[in-house]
């Protein structure tokens, strides 16, 4: 089973972090490339019910999750990948 915790850092404490948590990881592919970070912005799709949502959050065994991802800021000629992730009584990959 995976579970995961996220926490919002204010941007503040942002340096302070990186400091903190860098000797204990490695960069990988692409921050080496783009000068040790990179940008992901991801948009979610669901039903006008919230569907995919609410299938989540009461524990659904088979769902899926649909979303556009795309990597750093390239604007209209950056690769967007489109994504359908499906859960089938185990954590989605």
């Amino acid at each position: 089973m995976r579970f995961e915790y996220k926490y919002f850092v204010p941007y503040t404490k942002l340096g302070q972090l990186r400091a903190m948590i860098g000797p204990f990881m490695e960069l990988d592919r692409n921050a080496q490339e783009h000068g040790g970070e990179y940008t992901v912005r991801s948009i979610y799709f669901d039903t006008p019910d919230l569907e995919c949502y609410f299938a989540k959050i009461t524990g659904v065994k088979r769902r899926n999750k649909v979303r556009l991802r795309g990597y750093n800021g390239d604007g209209d000629v950056g690769t967007v990948f489109f994504e359908i992730k499906t859960k089938v009584d185990e954590p989605l990959y």
